[in-house]
């Protein structure tokens, strides 16, 4: 139902259960020579308006802006009164429930109460507004989210759709709420704390024979370096899982003074850390370096790392997978890092060393006599500012001038993309092999364009070379179709003999083989007993998902990766089919959005390096 809040001949404002329709009576405000002969007042609503667009928290229509209720409740109070808006509601909120929550007559109910405590029963609510008697009032954004929380209840119950999970979830959204400042009354569940882990991480106990049980970790995503906290003790669950979970799809366990809702997603995490719970000594090392070879990150966040329980050790402490292990992947040039080592021995004093009574618990801890490092920082603030500049990329004016030629290009780059082209080229084609470059131009100056720019002419300049690959292009998903499109504005003739598009929408079923699921590793441990295996047995234990050319050979047609073809891709694909990507010899790599690799410690991050 609409419901006319403010209206004028040159101002309206219109509520509906969405959120509200502000629109004004000149249509074309918006337009640069309307807004700019309109009244001040005008003016800053119109200002205000299409900021809330460009944040995405509006969008436009014909001489106005939807702003739905989710938006609407954060505004501010100078944003509140500019717009017209209702004052906030002053009072609280009683919640009332009927019934246990495992019954199928469960029922929730929020009350309202006045400034004075009293309950007022007399109250209606549509969306964000808040309706008593003659009065409407604005709901806060906490205000407003616990009652959505009541209306979606609300619709599962009707449609008989209602289980103990979605029943609880509703609770747990109001001590949310209450946690984060609302005033809310939750009566009976005041006592009881709900917990809804948003990630499940892995627990890692040793075993006496040096291998490792995994345990599911519920977590909770926090800011800064840790990255998470559990929500309860790994150990105390690991006892319950068999008992709640079962066959489930979603379950409700609880655990110590807590009860912890698990959603479709964290249950098949636990399943999948349970399938792959016992890890053999002999694997544990190919397991720390490529964990996605035997638990699917699509549901374990294998990005958190993992918690480590060592036996005899009460403390949890958090680590990476692998920080330790010996899969190649270097951040630092080896040269470097023997340059600072030997920096850091010469300048040490006394200062720097550590008291023989200053080791405790906490600093190592000793299984089978040997040292287990558990928190690793990985850090730059040990690299010397000399070896980090020791090799200076080229500058600009360094740059060859022979030209470009834009006669196969739609566009004619602008100077500061014929400097990005020029510069990347010198990267690529210079004898000293640099391993690469960051393109770090602004928003909206046209880096795919300068990349694209830079490809033709770089596979025109190896064109003679006849072990060009072909070039991978990775990007997150929502920027795949971009590429593709940018494509087709850049060039008169494309330079690939092949486009594709390896995502679950495009081109991947075509080079999956047949049958096969996630790539993983499989090892024979009664003919590596005791043994490490090394990268050749390695890699023959590897169970490739893709088609792609044999080690060695030739690509064959029909193989990913063949010479002319560009692959476009995004991270998570290149997380979970990072041995067969491996395996092609690319020419180039493209990076967009590289900030989703700056965690070494990701996945994902990791994947791109091998």
């Amino acid at each position: 139902m609409s419901r006319v809040i403010t209206k004028d001949k040159n101002w309206k404002v219109v509520t509906d259960s969405e959120g509200i329709l502000f629109s004004f009576a000149n249509e074309d405000v918006f337009e640069a020579g309307v807004f700019s002969k309109a009244a001040p007042l005008v003016q800053e609503r119109a200002a205000s308006l299409r900021l809330l667009e460009e944040q995405g928290l509006a969008t436009s229509i014909r001489g106005g802006m939807k702003v739905p209720w989710f938006s609407v409740c954060q505004l501010s109070t100078q944003a509140r009164e500019l717009l017209e808006l209702p004052l906030r509601w002053p009072g609280g909120l009683v919640l009332r429930v009927k019934g246990r929550s495992s019954d199928q007559n469960f029922d929730i109910f929020l009350d309202f109460h006045k400034p004075n405590g009293d309950r007022e029963e007399s109250v209606q609510t549509s969306g964000g507004l808040i309706v008593w008697g003659d009065s409407i009032y604005l709901g806060s954004i906490l205000q407003y989210r616990a009652l959505e929380a009541v209306s979606e209840f609300k619709t599962l119950r009707t449609s008989m759709e209602l289980d103990q999970y979605a029943a609880l979830s509703s609770i747990q959204t109001l001590q949310e709420c209450s946690r984060a400042g609302l005033d809310i009354n939750l009566e009976a569940y005041d006592e009881l704390e709900i917990s809804k882990p948003d990630a499940v991480r892995v627990s890692l106990k040793e075993l006496q024979d040096g291998g490792l049980s995994l345990v599911p970790d519920l977590c909770k995503k926090i800011d800064g370096p840790v990255g998470a906290n559990s929500v309860v003790d790994p150990s105390e669950l690991e006892v319950r899982i068999e008992e709640y979970i079962g066959d489930r799809e979603t379950a409700c366990v609880p655990v110590g003074t807590k009860l912890v809702l698990l959603d479709e997603k964290s249950v098949k995490a636990i399943r999948e850390i349970t399938r792959n719970q016992r890890i053999s000594a002999e694997d544990r090392d190919d397991f720390l370096a490529h964990p996605t070879a035997w638990i699917n990150a699509e549901y374990v966040d294998l990005d958190l790392g993992f918690s480590d329980r060592v036996r005899g050790a009460g403390q949890l402490r958090v680590a990476y997978f692998g920080e330790t292990d010996e899969n190649g992947i270097e951040w630092v040039d080896a040269s470097s890092k023997e340059e600072d080592t030997r920096e850091e021995e010469e300048g040490s004093g006394d200062e720097g060393q550590i008291s023989e009574d200053s080791e405790s618990e906490e600093d190592i801890l000793e299984t089978n006599s040997e040292p287990i490092v558990l928190d690793i920082e990985l850090s730059d603030q040990g690299e010397s500012p000399a070896s980090v500049r020791s090799r200076q990329a080229p500058e600009i004016g360094q740059l060859s001038a022979s030209s470009i030629d834009t006669t196969k290009l739609k566009r004619t780059p602008y100077p500061h993309q014929d400097e990005g082209i020029r510069w990347l080229l010198e990267l690529a084609l210079s004898e000293e092999r640099w391993p690469g470059g960051l393109l770090a131009d602004d928003m909206g100056l046209g880096k795919t364009f300068t990349v694209l720019a830079f490809l033709r002419e770089y596979l025109s300049a190896i064109s003679d070379d006849a072990d060009s690959g072909p070039v991978l292009i990775v990007a997150p998903v929502t920027l795949l179709s971009v590429w593709h499109s940018e494509i087709e504005k850049t060039y008169i003739e494309p330079p690939f003999k092949e486009i594709v598009t390896l995502h679950s929408s495009g081109d991947l079923s075509k080079y999956q083989k047949e049958g096969a699921g996630r790539e993983t590793i499989s090892t024979e441990p009664e003919s590596n007993a005791g043994e490490e295996l090394d990268r050749d047995e390695l890699n023959d234990g590897i169970r490739y998902a893709l088609r792609v050319p044999e080690e060695g050979e030739p690509p064959r047609p029909g193989c990913l990766g063949v010479p002319g073809m560009i692959v476009i891709t995004n991270y998570e694909t290149v997380r979970d089919y990072q041995f067969s990507l491996a395996r092609i010899p690319w020419s180039v790599v493209v990076l967009d959005e590289a900030q989703a690799v700056k965690n070494p410690n990701a996945i994902a991050t990791r994947a791109v390096k091998v």
